[in-house]
């Protein structure tokens, strides 16, 4: 499912917004009625990668 939030919104709705996003809806924020920015989960083994290399962010 495609689901389009507002900046403000998905602030307030992070945590729903990540768990949407896990199990695969694609999540839209947008500003002004226009997308700007994707929330996407990360594939299984990518994160082993990163606790493997030592990547923080």
């Amino acid at each position: 499912m495609r689901i389009f939030v507002d900046v403000d919104e998905a602030a307030e709705r992070f945590e729903e917004l990540i768990e949407l996003a896990l199990r695969g809806d694609e999540v839209l924020i947008c500003r002004a009625g226009k997308p700007v920015a994707e929330l996407t989960s990360i594939p299984k083994g990518v994160s082993a990668s990163y606790e493997k290399s030592g990547t923080q962010t």
